[in-house]
């Protein structure tokens, strides 16, 4: 089970892998405004801490990239 981290408004409840996917998400955009990355080396970074986080499962991510 996730562990609840944060609950805000009435019910809902947030888990850590939710705020570590809308953190990534954010720091990703904030990449491609900024322009000075190229979009696909944001996406690979985003994908490798995705999996550092354990968001992401190592075999999905590798089995993404042979595709």
């Amino acid at each position: 089970m996730a562990s609840r981290v944060w609950n805000g408004c009435g019910n809902s409840d947030v888990t850590t892998a939710q705020l570590l996917s809308v953190g990534i998400i954010t720091l990703m955009m904030i990449a491609l405004v900024w322009g000075r990355l190229r979009y696909d080396m944001i996406a690979v970074c985003a994908l490798l801490l995705a999996v550092a986080a354990g968001i992401v499962p190592f075999a999905k991510a590798s089995e993404g990239l042979q595709r």
